[in-house]
């Protein structure tokens, strides 16, 4: 790696050569006395933090036009970045133009509204588009007074970046612009409209049709030249389509947002390098939906593809720690789809776990951080709210979190930097396009275009499929659609996806020959029968020979099992489907005595394809529907497994060493829990290990370690706790443990187990403080002696084993949370 700059790899961060775990921690310095920039830096760098997210509001700098202030005490940034350095702490530059969250106009200078109005987007009825309760102006980003106002504002800010971008200072990476969803994803009509759009859109549209008369054909128009398409209007509330394919022009219209946004960002990335700024930019994003398609942004955009060392992170807002079950199946999703997407270390690049609706919780925080650890997170630039002077309970709180983390990633860093997610034998596949339909109310309802289902709760009711698999120990990788190759899904054993009534012929080709060549597809939803245009197209319904038939509410459906039929519990949606022949299909499940289908398989050629209709709930009696779906594929053995309702995480190096992350979902403790767990690629020590009778505290996770080797004789086969110092010298080794539990709790009987493996030789136990339990095994027949070690509160205790003393250390940490 070159020593003076700053890379990134799929994986891991490079600064100067040398990988780094960023923990940076954003410090608003307009709003505090420069006088206590010092004193704030010190706090977050003995907190644990490597690194401080900065950002330069606009309009705190440029209060009117032309006069720009970076000398003034509390504006003096020149100042700040020397703070920095001289505390050897990385600096994440966010100079705008905007940031959300922050008042009317988002940091944007006032008078860029009053001095030139024109920049404001208009909505559907022409008039000034606005959003939120605070009426914020949204402005048209591709304006190029807007363009040429954000030029000069970057021009200036680049002069102090060039400065100090490393080598020559510590800014190390660029953020460019701020959740640039404009936060409108949700609305089609909200804005758009600007007159300096049309010649956009209808470049946009020529593009994609290239022909007018090939437009009028899909669209059902008579238009004489692109220039005479305006934007789509809503339709009337209570029109009845006639024709699916008139919902074409809508989606055409999201797509043409995508392409809005990445030219935006992209001029954006060309003022950046245009200055001579070389260090990797990042984008910071809330959402993966349209008209967000970051895979068009990268993939298709040479500005942003090529060369320009461009980093994707993705918001972790309040709103996920709804529940630790939705925490997990958020963090997992979005994780596996940032590593699907784009060559850079999975990213959180706003962690905020609280907000004045949702006080702060320390258990928030801990959750959060073991789960992005064992998901492979590598980056985490926390949001603080409200306590600028890192005073306060809440980010003292906080501190001892991220001090914990530092100090467990410093003490493993080795194999962490090694590490790899064990995965099943399950990708599932996202496909862009279908996020392109939105329901706001009833005008979009799938149901009003001639489809058979309700598009919108079809997808939300898939998303509980997303929470049973964390429930079932599924560890699945996510696949693009769009960037996916053939040759590289041939190697996925297991796709899961849905269906809307549509798919572009493309990916239809894609799936057809995954599945003849001897994939398996696991599907709901929908069939579809239209391509991208909207045409008749079976290259689909080849494989399932099934259209989607009506949408019902029955709940007495059965399901035929290999061995007995049983009734389907905790369904929300039911779909039924009518087959053509039906003697080469294998029916799953029916109700009214058969009449109506709705799950069944094929085989087609050399794969199969399973499809269902039944849309349960995220109850973990739920599951059973899962397994009962996963069975039918003969889904092999699953690396992870654990006989209660927890989530178990495995993470391999390949030393064989193992990282375990597991965590209780239930208000209560959970006692006698068996775990099994899978290395496909262990040689040196067992492929299975097994972990019995352990009790787990109500909410907590915690990071286990296997096969630690401490010696050539000595292994750590598991250990229930997490170790945060390892220290060694000649004779002697010490390790720290915690082992996490909630304040407050009913606590388990055994709180730790720690199974040493030992080759040969006599060892002795010798407590120091607490109650030690230990019982040896002997070698017999297999290779390693055991010995079991069990402590139910803090303990101490060494280990004398052929001339080695090792000092263990255990303590038991509360975490502040329900």
């Amino acid at each position: 790696m070159d020593e003076s700059i700053v890379e990134v790899s799929q994986k891991t961060i490079y600064i100067g050569g040398k990988p780094v775990f960023l923990l940076s921690a954003e410090m608003h310095y307009y709003e505090i006395s420069a006088d206590l920039w010092q004193e704030n830096i010190s706090k977050l760098k003995n907190g644990g933090y490597n690194a401080i997210s900065i950002f330069i509001p606009w309009a705190f700098h440029e209060t009117e036009e032309g006069k720009i202030d970076f000398n003034s005490p509390k504006k003096n940034i020149a100042q700040l970045f020397d703070i920095c350095k001289a505390n050897e702490m990385y600096i994440l530059i966010r100079p705008g133009p905007r940031n959300t969250h922050h008042g009317k106009f988002e940091y944007l200078p006032k008078w860029l509204f009053t001095n030139y109005p024109e920049i404001i987007d208009l909505d559907v009825n022409g008039t000034q588009a606005v959003f939120g309760e605070n009426k914020k102006p949204i402005v048209a980003p591709l304006h190029p007074k807007y363009m040429e106002k954000v030029k000069t504002w970057y021009e200036i800010i680049n002069r102090f970046v060039q400065k100090y971008q490393f080598p020559q200072g510590n800014i190390i990476l660029y953020q460019i612009d701020d959740e640039f969803t404009f936060n409108v994803e949700s609305q089609y009509f909200s804005f758009g409209y600007h007159p300096i759009y049309n010649e956009f859109y209808h470049n946009f549209l020529k593009k994609k049709y290239l022909l007018v008369q090939a437009l009028n054909e899909i669209y059902g128009e008579h238009y004489l030249t692109f220039e005479e398409i305006n934007p789509p209007y809503p339709p009337k509330q209570n029109y009845t389509h006639e024709y699916s394919f008139e919902l074409l022009p809508f989606l055409d219209w999201l797509e043409f947002k995508e392409w809005v946004i990445s030219e935006f960002i992209s001029i954006l990335v060309e003022f950046v390098r245009d200055n001579d700024i070389f260090i990797p930019i990042y984008l910071n994003i809330n959402s993966y939906k349209s008209p967000i398609n970051t895979q068009h942004q990268l993939t298709h955009n040479n500005v942003l593809y090529e060369g320009s060392n461009v980093v994707i992170g993705f918001n972790f807002l309040p709103e996920v720690f709804h529940s630790q079950v939705n925490v997990n199946c958020f963090t997992s999703w979005h994780i596996e789809w940032l590593k699907s997407h784009f060559h850079n270390p999975p990213f959180i690049a706003k962690f905020q776990e609280y907000s004045e609706k949702r006080p702060y919780k320390q258990l928030n925080t801990h959750t959060l951080f073991q789960l992005s650890l064992a998901h492979g997170i590598r980056a985490i630039s926390s949001n603080i709210k409200n306590d600028n002077t890192f005073n306060g309970p809440t980010q003292i709180t906080r501190s001892l979190e991220v001090e914990k983390l530092h100090n467990f990633i410093k003490t493993n860093e080795n194999v962490i930097r090694s590490l790899v997610k064990s995965y099943d034998a399950l990708s599932v596949a996202y496909y862009h396009p279908y996020t392109r339909l939105k329901s706001k109310g009833d005008i979009f309802n799938s149901l009003n275009f001639g489809f058979s289902m309700d598009y919108e709760q079809l997808k939300i009711n898939y998303k509980n499929y997303l929470q049973l698999l964390t429930k079932y120990f599924i560890h699945y990788d996510v696949i693009d659609l769009h960037q996916i190759t053939g040759v590289e899904m041939a190697e996925k054993p297991y796709i899961m996806l849905y269906y809307l009534g549509w798919m572009e012929h493309e990916t239809m080709v894609l799936l057809q020959e995954y599945v003849e060549n001897g994939g398996i597809i696991i599907s709901f939803g929908d069939i579809p029968i239209y391509n991208e245009y909207f045409e008749e197209d079976r290259t689909l319904y080849s494989l399932y020979f099934a259209k989607a038939k009506e949408e019902l509410n029955i709940t007495d459906v059965i399901w035929i099992g290999r061995e007995h039929s049983e009734t389907i519990l905790h369904i929300n949606k039911l779909y039924s489907y009518s087959l053509e022949f039906i003697q080469n299909a294998q029916i799953l499940a029916h109700s009214d005595d058969g009449k109506r289908i709705h799950a069944f398989s094929r085989h087609y050629k050399m794969g199969k394809v399973i499809h269902s209709g039944i849309m349960v709930s995220s109850h973990i009696d739920s599951v059973d529907m899962l397994s009962k779906l996963f069975e039918d594929v003969n889904f092999p053995t699953k690396n992870v497994s654990a006989s209660g309702e927890c989530v178990v995480i495995q993470n391999l190096a390949p030393n064989e060493e193992r990282l375990i992350t597991v965590g209780n979902l239930n208000p209560n403790p959970q006692n006698n829990i068996s775990f099994n767990l899978y290395n496909p690629k262990g040689k040196k020590f067992a492929k299975n290990l097994e972990i019995d009778n352990i009790s787990i505290p109500p909410h907590i996770f915690s990071t286990w370690h296997a096969f630690m080797r401490l010696s050539p004789n000595l292994v750590i086969q598991y250990c229930t706790a997490e170790v945060h110092e390892y220290v060694k010298t000649e004779g002697t080794q010490k390790l720290r443990l915690l082992f996490p539990i909630l304040k407050n709790s009913p606590e388990p009987h055994f709180l730790g187990k720690i199974s040493l493996m030992y080759l040969k030789g006599e060892m002795k136990i010798e407590p120091i403080k607490g109650e030690v339990r230990s019982t040896f095994r002997a070698a017999n027949d297999e290779k390693f002696n055991y010995c079991m070690i069990e402590f139910s509160d803090s303990v101490a205790f060494m280990i004398h084993y052929l001339q080695i003393t090792y000092t263990f250390e255990i303590e038991k940490e509360t975490i502040e949370g329900i």
